[in-house]
């Protein structure tokens, strides 16, 4: 499983792990899908853990691992979550490493960690019903006593158009780190299923629209949770996305 830990960048690391509690093919994928994506991201004087997922097997070797590669900023790490369905391993992590966790400020009252850190993502235009969502958003904030905090390691999240899942951008790497609504192929990327923003977005369309101005960004790689990433040409992989969903 060690093994399995890939160096995507400088600094920059994925890996992969069977999800006990999701059947991809009840959500309209293929089986293929079973395995998972995180995330770890290691600067100077920090790291981040994105959407941790711990191994079910061999896990000692994957945190021997992981212990090397955070060993020189082993007292700032942080958990960063890019939505409540992401929440997985977190509290393991945040235990293990001593590390705060981070998420949308609206999911906060589906996720069961605490204490818990948030943040609010930036819209990239306006959207119907966004008052509403971020007076939900601040309604949590204050029913958990939580306040809305900057991530580190200069991460930048998105509104996806969907509930309060967040995209992140990662300038030092000039890649997007998406949850749910971007799905990897081998032939690229895509949009996930319809009925997965149906309820939540109305449809794949405003989720769309909240993602096309992503493109003014210099985007190299798009880091997928679920299917294989985009590691060069990601701009334009996710402009191929978009307009086949349009």
């Amino acid at each position: 499983m060690a093994a399995s830990l890939q160096q995507i960048d400088l600094g920059l690391y994925r890996w992969t792990a069977s999800h006990p509690e999701w059947d991809p093919v009840a959500d309209q994928l293929d089986s293929s899908y079973q395995e998972v994506a995180s995330h770890l991201i290691v600067g100077s004087e920090s790291a981040v853990f994105v959407d941790p997922l711990t191994p079910s097997e061999a896990a000692e070797p994957f945190w021997r691992k992981l212990e090397d590669l955070v060993a020189p900023v082993r007292g700032s790490l942080a958990v960063v979550l890019t939505l409540h369905w992401h929440e997985r391993s977190a509290t393991e992590f945040a235990a293990r490493y001593t590390a705060p966790v981070y998420a949308p400020a609206g999911a906060a009252s589906d996720i069961e960690h605490r204490p818990l850190e948030t943040y609010v993502p930036k819209r990239t235009e306006p959207a119907e019903g966004a008052e509403e969502a971020e007076n939900a958003a601040a309604a949590a904030r204050h029913t958990a006593r939580e306040t809305a905090a900057p991530l580190p390691l200069g991460l930048e999240p998105f509104y996806v158009g969907r509930d309060f899942e967040a995209v992140l951008w990662l300038p030092s790497h000039r890649a997007l780190l998406f949850a749910d609504v971007i799905l990897g192929t081998q032939q690229g990327l895509r949009m996930c299923p319809q009925d997965w923003v149906r309820k939540s977005a109305g449809g794949p369309e405003p989720v769309r629209r909240q993602l096309l101005p992503l493109l003014e960004l210099p985007i190299s790689k798009v880091l997928t949770a679920h299917g294989p990433p985009v590691l060069s040409g990601g701009r334009e992989a996710l402009q191929d996305a978009l307009r086949a969903g349009a």
